[in-house]
């Protein structure tokens, strides 16, 4: 009896033995599955962004719990590099918190979007991607209002010279709102919702915007309108991250 008791313990002892290897070993291949998962993240968005071309869509980080999803608005093959723009409004935001006169360079919206967006948006790796952009805002030749200094960005709003270039028409401009924009307050009138442009309305206060048929106003709105205003990010990122130094 004592020696099969004994023989008992032994057996007992080594299933005990042989469930902590078991355990320990699949702790380290899911380690090692979890690192294996990041990098090649990083190199299915560099593909994907290397067969990207104008009119197709990817999705790139994330915003309010959801996906985003961008479309393809050009390609710089001399760069290495694409335009991409939110296929949707995903934010209800002013131009300027409080209104007044302002321009690109000084709105809130531009530091909202190279600040607190990219934090929430996208992870470090995927930050590694956004290309820093030097932009020219024109100033409205119909009413003489300002466009503002040059600035350099990683993300923005499009020009009325870039919206008349990488959309044809009204239809292509035309967007909806995502869920979460229209709880924040987006209208959609029509199936379609209205959208900042960064360039000058009629007065220094108003910025020119996408109306939900697709059209350009050019008389603009007042930057400090929220509750009706949305915002469509868009961003020039590069084919590869290795092309980029860094990230936030």
């Amino acid at each position: 009896m004592i020696r099969g008791a004994g023989r008992l313990r032994g057996k007992l002892l080594l299933a005990c033995v042989l469930a902590l290897f078991v355990l320990l070993s699949a702790g380290a291949l899911g380690a090692c599955r979890s690192t294996d998962a990041g990098a090649g993240s990083a190199d299915t968005l560099a593909d994907t962004l290397q067969h990207s071309w104008p009119g197709d869509t990817l999705t790139m980080g994330t915003y309010a719990g959801e996906p985003l999803q961008w479309r393809v608005l050009a390609r710089d093959e001399a760069a290495g590099r694409v335009l991409l723009i939110t296929e949707y409004v995903i934010e209800d935001i002013a131009y300027l918190q409080g209104g007044g006169n302002t321009t690109w360079a000084e709105c809130t919206l531009r530091s909202w979007l190279n600040g607190e967006f990219i934090d929430a948006a996208f992870t470090v790796d995927e930050q590694r991607f956004l290309v820093e952009t030097m932009l020219m805002t024109p100033g409205s030749t119909k009413y003489q209002t300002r466009g503002g200094s040059p600035t350099t960005d990683r993300v923005f709003c499009l020009s009325i010279e870039e919206l008349q270039k990488y959309f044809r028409c009204m239809p292509e401009r035309k967007t909806t709102a995502t869920a979460h924009a229209l709880e924040e307050g987006v209208s959609e009138f029509g199936g379609g919702a209205h959208w900042w442009s960064r360039s000058p309305g009629r007065y220094q206060d108003n910025i020119a915007y996408v109306t939900p048929a697709g059209n350009i106003d050019l008389y603009g709105i007042n930057v400090g309108r929220e509750n009706y205003m949305g915002v469509r990010p868009a961003m020039w990122v590069s084919m590869t991250p290795a092309d980029v130094e860094g990230g936030r």
